[in-house]
């Protein structure tokens, strides 16, 4: 008989307030009121694969969208004064959600590369996304059909935007490549390139009120252009250079020089009076933004006092600079701000009027994204009778919510009910089970290493990287024992079966062995706990793991050395020694029944130990890189493995197989920890995540997972392979001019043929096949029951029950991929359906297949009079 197991599904995300490679938006006041029912502004925030949404001044989540098996966000776009917030992903899909429904509305997959940028136009039905590879697709949300696809960067794109240059739109992009193209949406076509010489470029803002255009690049410099309109043209570009500028849409204007190493991101108030300009650093550049008024003065005054300029010396640079309006005339430095993080991404959140600048103590509210898992709310203060920022006053953060660097160990209350969490932020937290929320914040004098519940969940004993045992109470989160026994890093922590004794080892080559004695307090209230120390075992090298089996009977050691030693644990005499690792031992765990020892390595291998003769059951090539931690699930001979590679794995010790694989992590999985009654599986790694994975009563088979991972193995060979392809289609149009590498505009498909549209096209097959054979037999044996395998449906419902499931833009690709015969074969039911009272509900998307099928066999259309026929059946039934 086949054996059976139980599948973990996730089941929940939290931990991660905003991912570090994605900057965050913001909802307006109008609309969180309208669909979230609060009264201040939303902030929403990638969290891996899904999407936060927060009430930032309350410190509360008010919703959560997306799945935990998507894959990683790696873009966010609102589209402003709608109820649509779309993310872009590393597989180049792009979903719609909507704020109202909190559902998926559009599924679009037209990219190869990670998704970099997403824009969506006023209007609310055009959308232009684009890619690491450096290609721009442009999408009609309405109709949810591709419009067009523009190469023409040879890097990834790092900002799109829709913008009207002589009451026309055009879409403005730049790349990493040093280039800045203005695209025409009418004949899809790059009307003007300009070439940076500052690197790459990072981000730019127009500022409408002044008619220009400020790029970020990798130098610490600003490049500040004039957008061309007739009202200023004269003011940017001098008389005789008009012929020469005239089908240019912008013109330089100069450069401004920054205090800061690099400038990544810009931010400008709604009413234009203020640039914000920050880096990879902990700094926020300040500037004031001149009017009209004042940018002309300024011009005037820095004529005065050139000393060469009533000589007519001059030379044609000079000329230049001092007849138009240059970008010192716009911008005015003034003030360079610290802040306690890095910065990500920064939102001003209302405007200032020049009646409140000069207001004493106005603020204004603005929102930064801090790099490592930071969201803070801080007022901008202003002085009184002067526009220079001075101070910021943080208002509200987050860090309840989530750790400021990566959770190194994990591990559950007895009771099931609570999770402790330590970090190298130095805190620790104490999480609910049944709600993911923060009950306790722990403060720790260093580095989170280990950590462990005892005394029935009373007190969290924590390790530390500084060589400090830190003991905390669960119900205050006070610190009630401190203790700096070990000379450097303690890297386990472990406890007796009786949960009498509690062990500790660490780098200074030293096991410390402590009795847990609770004392009651006068109060009687909250007891307080005392280690009491009773022997002290040397070692010959660093301990980096420490396990006693569930027997009580042995203590296991992993050292540096790469062995694996046991002593018993009432002598602490030497037991048995396991050889066979190349590298040292990470982690490892002891089945309930104390049998077996599983031991993870720094060498990718995990090796099955008997613990009855220290004989090696067997090795297996567990990861694609070093194994972190190894978690048996209780009562049972089935283990988890974590690893630097990013994924989960689910093993059974007895046949040596491996289960399933568990996916989400978007980077290393540091630490595992399981309940006690083996059904809950919490995981924590780089990402700064921490991952809750339940068993299900969902039953899984070797055989099936196994064909599922081929399948998968499959569809990644098919991506890589479309990657290649599509890189050999860029160096295929490399020209050579001047010297110099360039590769021209083309407007090419928007669709790919990925997995999903195969899986579609052999469904409809299989379904064309099962409806054929079907109508056959209503034809020879109308007594004969159906085909069980219709579900109880007619055959016309079942054909229409497939087709619904294909997303309207895959539709194209799926016909593009059927045979002839299957495409005439679906055109012929497809007239049949429109004739049942049935099938009006559907008739949209008959109608579209028709229009498609039209286009794609046009020429066969003309020699066939029965295809004619039905598209004329067609058409007259769907009027």
């Amino acid at each position: 008989m086949v054996k059976a197991y139980y599948k973990f599904s996730p089941y929940s995300l939290w931990g991660v307030v905003a991912s570090r490679r994605v900057p965050s938006v913001t909802i307006d006041k109008e609309m969180a009121s309208r669909f979230f029912q609060v009264n201040s502004v939303v902030v929403a925030t990638a969290a891996v694969n899904l999407i936060n949404l927060w009430n930032i001044r309350k410190i509360e989540k008010v919703a959560q969208l997306g799945n935990l098996l998507d894959e990683e966000i790696s873009s966010l776009h609102y589209a402003i004064g709608s109820s649509w917030i779309l993310a872009g992903y590393n597989n180049g899909r792009i979903r719609v959600f909507s704020l109202e429904t909190r559902k998926l509305e559009v599924l679009i997959h037209s990219h190869t590369s990670p998704t970099t940028t997403i824009v969506v136009d006023e209007s609310g039905f055009q959308l232009a996304s684009g890619s690491g590879a450096g290609d721009i697709v442009l999408w009609d949300l309405s109709a949810e059909k591709g419009i067009c696809r523009l190469r023409g960067h040879t890097n990834e794109v790092t900002k799109l935007k829709f913008c009207y240059f002589h009451s026309k739109q055009y879409l403005v992009s730049i790349s990493k490549d040093s280039l800045l193209k203005i695209w025409d949406l009418v004949g899809y076509s790059c009307v003007q390139t300009v070439v940076s010489t500052r690197g790459e470029l990072w981000d730019f803002c127009i500022i409408p009120k002044l008619n220009i255009l400020v790029i970020a690049a990798s130098q610490p410099e600003l490049e500040v252009f004039g957008i061309l309109k007739p009202e200023t043209r004269s003011l940017f570009t001098r008389q005789e250079n008009d012929l020469e500028e005239e089908s240019h849409f912008i013109v330089t204007l100069g450069n401004i020089s920054l205090k800061s190493s690099k400038c990544t991101a810009l931010c400008v108030d709604e009413a234009g009076c203020h640039l914000i300009v920050y880096g990879n650093d902990k700094s926020l550049q300040a500037f004031q933004l001149r009017n009209w008024e004042h940018a002309i003065r300024h011009l005037k005054r820095r004529r005065k006092r050139h000393p060469e300029t009533s000589s007519g010396t001059l030379d044609l640079v000079e000329h230049t600079a001092l007849s138009t309006l240059q970008a010192v005339d716009f911008l005015i430095y003034r003030q360079t701000l610290q802040v306690p993080h890095r910065i990500r991404s920064i939102h001003l959140l209302h405007s200032i009027s020049e009646q409140q600048k000069h207001s004493e103590g106005f603020h204004q509210s603005i929102v930064m994204q801090f790099a490592d898992n930071g969201l803070s709310l801080y007022d901008l203060l202003y002085e009184k009778e002067s526009d220079e920022v001075f101070t910021l006053r943080q208002v509200a953060n987050l860090d309840i919510h989530g750790h400021r660097g990566d959770v190194r160990s994990l591990t559950f209350s007895r009771q099931q009910n609570y999770l402790l969490s330590v970090a190298s932020s130095c805190t620790g937290k104490i999480w609910q089970v049944s709600n993911n929320l923060c009950l306790r914040t722990l403060s720790l004098s260093g580095y989170g290493t280990c950590c462990l519940f005892v005394c029935n969940d009373i007190f969290t004993v924590i390790g530390t990287k500084n060589g400090t045992l830190e003991i905390h109470c669960t119900l205050t989160g006070d610190s009630v024992l401190q203790l700096a026994d070990h000379e450097g890093p303690i890297w386990s922590v472990c406890e007796s079966s009786d949960e009498k004794y509690l062990f500790t080892g660490g780098s200074d080559k030293k096991i410390h062995i402590y009795e847990m004695v609770i004392c009651s307090t006068t109060s009687g209230t909250i007891p307080t706990i005392q280690l009491e120390p009773i022997r002290t075992l040397e070692m010959s090298d660093e301990v980096l793991c420490l396990k006693t089996t569930p027997d009580g009977k042995l203590l296991i050691v992993a050292l540096l050395d790469c062995t694996v030693r046991s002593f018993y644990l009432d002598s602490l005499r030497f037991y048995l020694s396991f050889y066979g690792h190349k590298m040292p031992v990470l982690s490892m765990d002891v089945t309930s029944d104390s049998y077996l020892l599983i031991t993870g390595s720094a060498d990718k291998s995990i090796k099955i130990w008997g613990l009855d003769f220290g004989d090696l059951h067997k090795s297996l090539l567990g990861h694609e890189n070093a194994v972190m931690n190894i978690t048996c699930q209780p009562n049972t001979h089935y283990f988890f493995s974590a690893s630097r590679d990013g994924l989960i794995k689910y093993w059974d010790a007895d046949v040596f197989q491996l289960l399933m694989n568990l996916k989400g992590h978007s980077g290393e999985v540091w630490t595992l920890a399981i309940s006690s009654n083996g059904e809950i599986l919490a995981s924590a790694g780089h990402d700064k995540s921490i991952r809750q994975w339940r068993r299900t009563n969902e039953q899984l088979f070797l055989e099936e997972e196994e064909e599922a991972r081929m399948d998968e193995a499959l569809a990644n060979s098919v991506i890589q392979e479309r990657r290649r392809s599509v890189s050999n289609l860029e160096a295929s149009v490399h020209h050579i001019t001047l010297g110099m590498e360039s590769i021209p505009e083309v407007v090419s498909a928007t669709t790919l043929n990925h997995m999903d549209v195969v899986e579609n096209c052999e469904k409809i097959l299989e379904t064309l096949q099962l409806v054929q054979k079907e109508c056959e037999r209503e034809q020879e044996e109308p007594e004969e029951a159906p085909d069980i395998q219709l579900l109880g449906l007619s055959r016309h419902m079942y054909l229409l029950r497939t087709l619904s499931k294909i997303r309207i833009t895959d539709l194209e690709s799926v016909l593009m991929l059927l045979p002839y015969y299957a495409a005439e074969q679906l055109l012929s039911f497809c007239s049949e359906l429109l004739r049942l009272p049935c099938s009006r509900l559907y008739a949209d998307l008959l109608c579209r297949i028709e229009d498609k099928w039209n286009i794609l066999h046009k020429a066969s259309i003309n020699c066939l009079v029965g295809v004619k026929r039905k598209l004329a059946s067609i058409s007259l039934h769907s009027k």
